[in-house]
């Protein structure tokens, strides 16, 4: 494939997947929404996103069904809970946070939900899309880091409503994630894990802040 072709690509499925989340992310902050309906689409949010990244990366399909596959699921668990507690204290060194001291505000059942969907919708979502297909595509198409700091820089852009200092964070975790994806070959499903367990992170402690 050509590089003229390639970027071309890479900007229509840029241009597609973001217009997504921010649709979905102005769906989120509706707080006049019934939260039963809020869920529905923000699923609908996430599979349009990976029925584009469908369209746009056919070929990957059977790579990213086998990095999500069972096989050495639990070393794949494990690496991303490790991934996560670096990000952690990344996070309290940049934030300062005291987060030792706070509490879980939401029941048994909520908090596994919400692991769930931050791990398994969010979290696989946003790392095939950005870890995997753009990552991939802009490393071909360029050289050097410029496919890490580009994606890292497109996933900061769909986090751009929540704030600069989510920007800021956004930025720098793209940036950690997408080295550790191209360098050290961490698959989607550790990568996903951490996200996820990150995302859930932040969410306490915003919980927490708003008290």
């Amino acid at each position: 494939m050509s590089n003229k072709k390639r970027w071309i690509i890479i900007l229509i499925y840029a241009v597609s997947i973001i217009g997504i989340f921010f649709l979905g992310q102005r769906i989120i902050l509706d707080k006049t929404i019934p939260m039963d309906r809020l869920r529905i689409y923000q699923y609908m949010c996430y599979f349009a996103i990976l029925g584009v990244t469908h369209i746009f990366s056919r070929e990957s399909i059977k790579q990213y069904r086998a990095e999500f596959s069972i096989k050495n699921f639990i070393k794949n668990i494990i690496i991303g809970i490790l991934i996560f507690v670096i990000l952690f204290f990344v996070f309290i060194f940049i934030s300062g946070f005291s987060v030792f001291s706070m509490k879980i505000h939401m029941g048994i059942p909520q908090f596994l939900y919400m692991l769930f969907f931050q791990i398994c919708i969010v979290g696989a979502t946003e790392e095939i899309s950005f870890r995997g297909f753009l990552l991939r595509e802009i490393s071909a198409a360029t050289t050097g880091n410029l496919g890490i700091f580009l994606s890292s820089a497109l996933f900061a852009v769909v986090h751009i409503k929540f704030g600069l200092p989510t920007v800021i964070l956004s930025t720098i975790f793209g940036f950690i994630l997408a080295a550790l994806r191209r360098d050290i070959r961490i698959s989607l499903t550790s990568l996903a894990i951490a996200h996820g367990l990150l995302n859930a992170l932040l969410i306490i402690i915003s919980e927490n802040v708003m008290r």
